[in-house]
């Protein structure tokens, strides 16, 4: 990723996988001056500012700098209309990140039932400015746009077979070398250097690894 240009990342995974270590790294590497957390689980306090409601996130993202997050309710029916509310806001402010955890709850495979916000998102987002991360456990629960639209799409371990045998599909790798991670390894497939990249994600403190292959 860089810091002077849109971006599109999927990160796809089980619990413990490592999603949530690669976006703190990618936080604490950019400290991006314009940002939205979708934050469900309330789990990134030293990033950004809880917002009470999608109002308090709209008032703050008028501002030339912020960095607010919020965490949707339990209700699928709210949550979606939170999440579009979101995408709407983040639609508007451009030039910001937008980082969703739990992309699962909130998308769809069906094209039908992708809010309008996220499908906006997913089609003019990089256009708009938007950099975007989205994470999700279920890859069967997001839709094609949105991987289509990432240039940099990174799996780590799965434990359903329908979603190790998506991800293969999505990133052109065979079964196995998906099917076959372990907690915090990865693969990953960067569009624009048409490489795929294996690793795994270090521990705080402790030291990276990683290669890529054509």
């Amino acid at each position: 990723m860089s810091p002077r240009r849109a971006d599109f990342l999927a990160l796809i995974g089980a619990t413990g996988s490592g999603k949530s270590l690669r976006v703190r790294e990618l936080l604490t590497q950019f400290r991006p001056r314009r940002l939205i957390l979708c934050d469900p689980m309330d789990e990134y306090a030293g990033f950004a500012e809880r917002a009470a409601s999608c109002q308090a996130i709209h008032a703050a993202a008028q501002q030339s700098s912020f960095a607010v997050r919020f965490a949707w309710s339990r209700d699928s029916r709210v949550r979606r209309l939170q999440f579009n509310a979101l995408c709407e806001i983040a639609l508007k402010a451009g030039r910001c990140w937008f980082v969703v955890e739990e992309l699962g709850d909130v998308d769809s495979p069906n094209p039908y039932l992708v809010m309008p916000g996220w499908d906006e998102i997913c089609r003019v987002g990089r256009h708009d400015g938007l950099t975007v991360i989205g994470c999700a456990q279920d890859p069967t629960m997001v839709n094609k746009r949105f991987f289509n639209a990432a240039r940099l799409i990174r799996c780590g371990c799965l434990n359903e077979e329908p979603h190790v045998r998506k991800m293969a599909n999505t990133l052109r790798v065979p079964y196995d070398e998906v099917a076959n991670l372990r907690p915090l390894e990865y693969v990953e497939r960067d569009r624009d250097a048409r490489v795929i990249r294996k690793g795994r994600i270090a521990l705080p403190g402790a030291k990276k690894t990683g290669r890529a292959s054509p």
